[in-house]
């Protein structure tokens, strides 16, 4: 079918309006599909709708939910006998908190409209004070968008864009009235013929600039002579040895620590390093004023 549709725009200078001719292979393609997608992974291409959210909070002997008569609750698994929930927690890595930049998100909006919410953020990123983040956030209104409703929203979406097909079909479903959608240029991928009717106006490219978007959990990216002193272990050495601690004695104390929990504390000690080098700040010994700044600062994100 992609073949097909990419044929056609081919032969009639990329006329979306014009008819596509589908070949017999694809005929067959689509026979096959319709009489074997359930009976082969019985899932459903659109989600089903969630109805009901709980929430529930834990205590010292443990949690649990009652709702209209069913019971769910949970019990304690230490790290070692639940392997793969522990590895996944102690191994969290993230590479996807990129921002547009505040000055660009403000002419857009003076362009369009201001949106109401921001429907893939975080706590570090979000344009809207209103925002659904992909996991908990302490900070969050919503936690997966997709588990939520977008029939009253004007949404801001700034996405994965390994996520746009799943986002236009939410977008239809839900009849969303009008939306600001930062996607990149690529007519060839199949949810771009889903994208062009869906238009309600013009759509605006942005800068081609290197820095019109950046990464919102460092603000910058550090050159390569930044590096050592982003790396937390380095740091935490470098400090035990100035304060005495022989290199034998702070090599102990260093390998005490597990690889996962090293891994765990780097992402925030180098996003602390990068606050304090912007206001000369001393990052291996602040100030309880400084350690009160960074904290308000995390705070106002």
């Amino acid at each position: 079918m992609e073949r097909n549709k990419v044929g056609a725009l081919n032969s009639c200078n990329g006329d979306f309006d014009s008819e596509i001719f589908i070949t017999q292979e694809s005929r067959t393609e689509i026979f096959w599909w319709v009489n074997n997608l359930k009976s082969e992974n019985g899932k459903l291409i659109r989600p089903i709708q969630i109805n009901f959210w709980i929430e529930t909070d834990a205590s010292l002997e443990g949690w649990g939910a009652n709702f209209e008569g069913q019971f769910a609750g949970a019990q304690y698994i230490p790290g070692i006998e639940n392997f793969d929930a522990d590895h996944m927690s102690r191994n969290f890595t993230d590479s996807t908190e990129w921002q547009l930049k505040v000055e660009i998100f403000d002419r857009i909006c003076k362009h369009f409209f201001v949106p109401n919410v921001d429907l893939f953020a975080s706590r570090l990123n979000f344009q809207v004070p209103r925002f659904a983040s992909w996991s908990f956030d302490p900070q969050a209104t919503y936690v997966d968008a997709f588990t939520i409703s977008w029939s009253n929203f004007r949404p801001y979406i700034f996405p994965p864009f390994t996520l746009l097909g799943k986002i236009l079909m939410k977008i239809i479903s839900d009849k969303v009235e009008k939306a600001i959608l930062i996607i990149p240029f690529w007519p060839a991928q199949s949810w771009f013929s889903l994208l062009i009717p869906m238009l309600i106006s013009l759509p605006v490219r942005l800068p081609q600039h290197k820095r019109f978007s950046y990464d919102a959990a460092y603000r910058r990216m550090p050159s390569i002579k930044e590096e050592t002193k982003f790396n937390r272990v380095h740091c935490i050495r470098k400090s035990l040895l100035d304060r005495g601690f022989s290199e034998s004695s702070a090599d102990v104390i260093i390998a005490s620590w597990r690889p996962s929990t090293i891994k765990q504390y780097q992402y925030s000690w180098r996003k602390f390093v990068i606050w304090c080098v912007q206001r000369k700040t001393n990052y291996f010994r602040p100030s309880e004023k400084d350690v009160i700044d960074y904290l308000n600062f995390l705070k106002k994100q």
